[in-house]
């Protein structure tokens, strides 16, 4: 599994990933664990954060008010991951993390035990951080 995930980020970076297979939330699961299991933390946020930017950049993915880059998502994944990353035993394999992480993150509704729908949708939460409403993480 390590040598497939590194061939799927390696791909996510350079953009050759195809977009049907960037667009399936497992992949985003996928390209965010390798890099908060391989780098630094400050590093790896910043990695996701900008890559996905070049990455929708590069396939013409605008970043409007309605699509593209949402700042919000990205780091509330981010905070869940890293939370399913310190749950899981430490002897479990590159796979079976991103498995568990895949199974129990699956699409943005597990977003919404957090934030109130409004809040996840806003402009302001597309464009900067912005903090859970109903739940914290």
């Amino acid at each position: 599994m390590q040598g497939e995930a590194a061939n799927v980020v390696r791909a996510f970076e350079n953009h050759s990933l195809p977009l049907e297979v960037w667009r399936k939330h497992a992949t985003h699961v996928l390209v965010s664990t390798w890099y908060l299991v391989h780098l630094p933390e400050a590093e790896a946020i910043e990695r996701i954060r900008s890559g996905i930017q070049r990455y929708n950049a590069s396939h013409g993915i605008a970043a409007t008010p309605t699509s593209g880059y949402h700042e919000t998502v990205t780091v509330a994944f981010i905070r869940l991951i890293q939370r399913e990353l310190a749950r899981a035993p430490a002897d479990t394999t590159f796979a079976d993390r991103v498995g568990r992480i895949q199974a129990r993150l699956t699409g943005t509704r597990v977003l919404l035990e957090h934030y109130t729908e409004a809040t996840l949708m806003s402009l302001r939460a597309r464009r900067e951080w912005v903090e859970p409403d109903l739940r914290p993480f």
